[in-house]
């Protein structure tokens, strides 16, 4: 019925499946060449602490086992100025320093390693900006991998709950504005909007729920003209904003 809706695009289609099972957050601390913030760093990791403990609680009420691990790297390099537009180079650095040549390999060696079911890539940034993430949606790619990019000034619980997701499937319903119409009025109070529910359509895209609800239905139905240019066209207006900060 929805196959073609853009907002289920991505389910299933990148490295990360479901959030379920035994998960690895691995956490790339990019700092400046010579610099490193351990009082920021610190705050990261508490925050991320707790969002995992919120996220294992709410698989639990859904019938899920969830359990989290997390690990980290520190990484010293040249942060560019527009992180935006270098986000790619970004990877492949870190990447490269610690000897693996594509996102794959080094997920198939975390899995090897820590006997982990899925593993995730979050590269904290120490420089404030928004938060973002690059998952399998349509054209949003880098390799068929998902990455989380989080910048200290989002060293949050929620915040990490949110980018955690993204990585997971999840679809931001804060915007375009007819997205959000309709979010509002059908999944309100949605951690992927600003809320703090996990609402119908999320637990679908991340593996919680095998089948759509009725209030998921409802806004799809009400979506159906949202496409990909769109969205896109809808970020690049963001992201342009945020350059000019």
């Amino acid at each position: 019925m929805f196959e073609d809706h853009f907002y289920l695009s991505g389910k299933n289609k990148g490295i990360t499946k479901s959030l379920t099972g035994n998960v690895c957050v691995l956490t790339f601390f990019v700092n400046e060449k010579g610099t490193q913030d351990k009082l920021i760093v610190e705050k990261y990791y508490a925050a991320l602490l707790q969002a995992c403990e919120v996220i294992e609680q709410e698989a639990k009420r859904n019938g899920k086992q969830l359990t989290f691990s997390r690990y980290h790297y520190e990484v010293s390099m040249h942060i560019p100025d527009d992180v935006l537009d270098c986000h790619n180079r970004i990877v492949r650095e870190a990447l490269k320093m610690f000897l693996f040549d594509s996102a794959d390999h080094l997920i198939r060696f975390i899995k090897e390693k820590y006997h982990a079911d899925e593993v995730t890539l979050f590269f904290f940034i120490n420089r404030e900006m928004r938060s973002f993430s690059l998952n399998v949606h349509g054209s949003y790619c880098i390799d068929n991998t998902e990455y989380a990019f989080i910048f200290r000034n989002d060293t949050d619980k929620k915040s990490i709950i949110h980018e955690l997701l993204h990585s997971f499937g999840a679809r931001d319903l804060y915007f375009p504005p007819e997205v959000k119409k309709y979010a509002d009025l059908f999944l309100p109070d949605s951690i992927m909007s600003y809320g703090e529910k996990f609402d119908g359509l999320t637990k679908y895209l991340i593996g919680w729920s095998d089948k759509i609800d009725l209030n998921t239905i409802r806004f799809l139905e009400n979506t159906k003209g949202v496409s990909e240019n769109g969205i896109i066209a809808y970020l690049n207006s963001i992201w342009e904003k945020e350059k000019r900060k």
